[in-house]
């Protein structure tokens, strides 16, 4: 492309950074690359064939790629114009992207994912589309960053965000494997072995076991489809039996339990419940599964709007207790401020409402939370009102670590005079040591150390003082 340039003009000296950078991304992917044939041509039984570093590997050369595709993006060509065209970088990201997907095949070429047990291949599974997931959203995110002006250099995308279908497609082909394996391996646990073997748990996957899963194609999709579908009316059985058996759970234990717990009259509180109820996750989205507990859900929307009533009631105490400035702690704080407890709690509070928004998206189960489905609208409105709840939280977090840090601060001020003071001094008549280090800064190292562990960002001015101390 630089062919009659002078040696040492621009344009070279263009042409040569784009092969500085691109040059740094041939030994992963030569890497990729024998590890890929390793793969195909692996004997019977043999796993130990991909890269070294597993899965996390495969996720560094993306990294990898996707630094080098920022620096070189927006290298210019003289007089104008840019050395890596739209087309020729689009090109780039499929190749690459072909290459990630064809290494993703071929360490799970040969492997039975019907027949083999589930714990098997269970890690493989989520590491491949984990990989294609992340190879789809990072090309997107890139492509969608240069095309509103994010580190592009002046030079924009055009047209939509570069979205590849056949790295989509075979996402969500990997997506729909491991989906199936896991509600097979979540029904064949609970029934037991012998229930579910006479109810044909070990037929199941039949008609899916002679097809070419990992070749993505409209050619062969008719016939993923129609195995599919015979794998659905082949589960019927087992679902029409564990619906069955969830129903008992839920009336003999789950429901009761969540009821002790919401009221407080049991040891045990809700989350521990709705730890329970994540076991079944995968088989609470099944239709079959999810229309048959249509009251349990209802009885169990009940209780957790009781228990989402009870945490509004909580926040509203707490702002007030905060906008009177009243002395507030639930005794289980040993020595942080009042701001600090308010700011723990609202983080305690924002985890139990996280966990109960996804025990509600689970029972609603994925089609329905995306349709919102009439027949679970107490569901529905639940997690609606947890949803808004989580954030009226959040903003009160977010004042009181303001209020914190403007305490802070003007506290510092105060005592800006303890430096110049001295720390101890020696009592000659009963022969004691006198400590006059301020009870205020060690109250403040506390609380930095705890908010920093939390997470939050503390001003560079609080820091200092804090530095100060610490020495002492």
């Amino acid at each position: 492309a630089t062919g009659g340039a002078a040696a040492g003009s621009p344009v070279q000296h263009a042409a040569q950074q784009v092969h500085a950078h691109m040059g740094a991304l041939r030994a992963p992917y030569e890497a990729l690359l024998s590890a890929a044939v390793r793969g195909l041509n692996r004997s019977s039984g043999s796993d130990d064939i991909g890269l070294e570093g597993g899965w996390e590997a495969v996720k560094e050369t993306l990294d990898q790629t996707i630094s080098v595709l920022r620096m070189v993006w927006p290298v210019r060509l003289p007089p104008g114009g840019f050395a890596m065209s739209q087309k020729r970088v689009e090109n780039l990201m499929n190749v690459t992207a072909a290459a990630i997907a064809a290494y993703v095949q071929s360490q799970l070429h040969g492997v039975d994912l019907w027949a083999r047990p589930f714990v098997d291949i269970k890690g493989s599974l989520i590491g491949a589309s984990q990989v294609m997931a992340r190879l789809a959203d990072e090309f997107r995110d890139l492509s969608g960053d240069w095309k509103i002006g994010v580190d592009n250099g002046g030079h924009t995308w055009t047209g939509p965000a570069l979205t590849d279908p056949y790295v989509e497609a075979f996402r969500q082909r990997l997506e729909e494997v491991y989906t199936m394996r896991e509600t097979h391996d979540e029904l064949c646990r609970l029934l037991g072995q012998h229930e579910a073997q006479s109810l044909g748990a070990a037929e199941v996957f039949t008609p899916l076991a002679h097809l070419p899963v990992l070749q993505v194609s409209e050619y062969n999709m008719p016939a993923w489809r129609s195995g599919k579908e015979d794998f659905e009316r082949r589960m019927e059985p087992l679902e029409q039996r564990i619906s069955q058996k969830l129903r008992e759970m839920f009336g003999a234990t789950i429901l009761p339990a969540l009821i002790s717990a919401v009221t407080g009259d049991a040891a045990v509180q809700p989350q521990q419940v709705f730890q329970d109820l994540r076991r079944f996750g995968g088989l609470l989205s099944r239709p079959a599964v999810a229309s048959a507990l249509t009251s349990e859900k209802e009885a169990l929307a009940k209780q957790v709007d009781k228990h989402v009533d009870a945490l509004q009631g909580a926040l509203d105490e707490r702002q007030g207790a905060a906008d009177s400035g009243t002395k507030y702690a639930d005794g289980h704080n040993r020595n942080p401020s009042n701001v600090v407890d308010h700011i723990m709690w609202a983080l305690k509070t924002q985890h139990k409402l996280a966990r109960t928004q996804e025990v509600l998206r689970l029972m609603l189960g994925t089609k329905q939370v995306a349709s919102g489905d009439g027949s679970s609208s107490s569901l529905h409105n639940c997690l609606s009102v947890a949803a808004q709840l989580s954030k009226e939280v959040e903003a009160f977090k977010k004042q009181q670590f303001e209020i914190w840090e403007a305490e802070t601060q003007e506290q510092l001020s105060s005592m800006a005079a303890w430096k110049n003071s001295k720390l101890m001094t020696f009592d000659s008549q009963n022969h004691h040591v006198k400590t006059h280090f301020n009870d205020q800064l060690v109250v403040l190292l506390r609380e930095v150390r705890q908010l920093q562990s939390l997470g939050f960002s503390i001003k560079r001015n609080i820091l200092n003082e804090v530095e100060t101390a610490n020495r002492f």
